[in-house]
């Protein structure tokens, strides 16, 4: 079967872009729940019943809250940006293979960026009444919980609205003269410009990522120290097991071959996480001594946490 072949104009007709459509994570993994559930389960059933539990469950709650609102909103902008209406001469967005992706036609991109335009001041209120309702999310998914909820830690407020940016990257352009013969100049020029925007933002995603899996076990290493004190359900005391703050070592090596760019933002982040376990005996620290490391640790990570915040991380 032949392969079907365009011709570089036909190429330069549309226009590829990523879709960022606001979205929440409300669940996560509940050690707790499984435990719980696990007592009903007879001893010789619970291995095999084990593997069938989907060990998560909402923490925060989204019938009939902003966190739902925002969620109906997003469906919305997506039937209205990717459904055409000929009337109008839009052609719609048609899906590409990646999250996200889709193409449009060039002659239907002003169209599609006054779709986008009409729905971003409601989803700029539609995040602000998150923020603004957060603590009461959190009391009513504590309440939901339940039980199940027993030492489980809400995220903060940055790091859950962390994907709530809304808009769209160009991901790609063909640049001959075939842009100036079928489109506005103008046009032309401005979708070059977001496409060399997103550029950039795909190499700063690459580089926090690494990053921000730093930042995400220096918070789950506080935790952890800030839990030593305590006991487990059964009424055991917590211990303190070095293992994930050996771990945080490899991942400051991480950051350190991934910065490609050599951005001294992850320079200084692989250096300070560096510092902190340089000659950390975490096993030996006393009560204490660990309550004290935890709050040290919970500044530096809030510090850095808004530094790379700032430099677009």
């Amino acid at each position: 079967m032949p392969i079907t072949k365009f011709d570089t104009s036909d190429l330069n007709s549309v226009v590829e872009i990523s879709l960022r459509v606001p979205n929440v994570t409300v669940s996560k993994k509940n050690d707790a729940m499984v435990k719980e559930l696990l007592k009903h389960v007879p001893i010789h059933k619970r291995d095999e019943i084990k593997k069938l539990i989907h060990a998560s469950s909402k923490f925060v709650p989204t019938a009939g809250t902003a966190i739902g609102d925002l969620r109906n909103l997003s469906a919305e902008f997506k039937r209205h940006a990717t459904k055409k209406d000929l009337d109008k001469g839009y052609r719609g967005l048609s899906k590409i293979g990646r999250a996200n992706g889709y193409i449009v036609k060039l002659d239907s991109f002003e169209h599609f960026e006054s779709v986008v335009r009409s729905f971003e001041p409601r989803f700029e209120r539609a995040v602000k009444r998150i923020s603004d309702e957060w603590e009461i999310l959190k009391d009513r998914g504590a309440d939901a919980l339940d039980v199940y909820g027993r030492g489980f830690k809400f995220p903060s407020l940055k790091k859950f609205m962390k994907r709530t940016e809304f808009g769209f990257d160009v991901e790609s352009t063909l640049s001959d003269s075939a842009w100036v013969d079928t489109a506005l100049a103008e046009t032309a020029s401005r979708i070059r410009r977001m496409a060399e925007k997103a550029t950039e933002r795909k190499m700063m995603e690459a580089h926090g990522r690494p990053v921000e899996t730093l930042l995400d076990a220096v918070s789950g290493c506080i935790e952890r120290l800030e839990a030593a004190n305590g006991k487990t359900a059964s009424g055991k005391k917590t211990r303190l097991r070095p293992e994930k703050f050996d771990g945080l070592k490899e991942l400051v090596a991480d950051v350190k071959a991934r910065n490609f760019l050599n951005l001294p933002e992850l320079e200084t982040a692989a250096n300070t996480v560096a510092g902190m376990v340089e000659g950390l005996d975490v096993v030996d620290l006393d009560p204490a001594e660990r309550k004290e490391t935890a709050k040290k640790w919970t500044e530096t990570y809030e510090n850095l946490s808004d530094r790379m915040s700032a430099a677009g991380l």
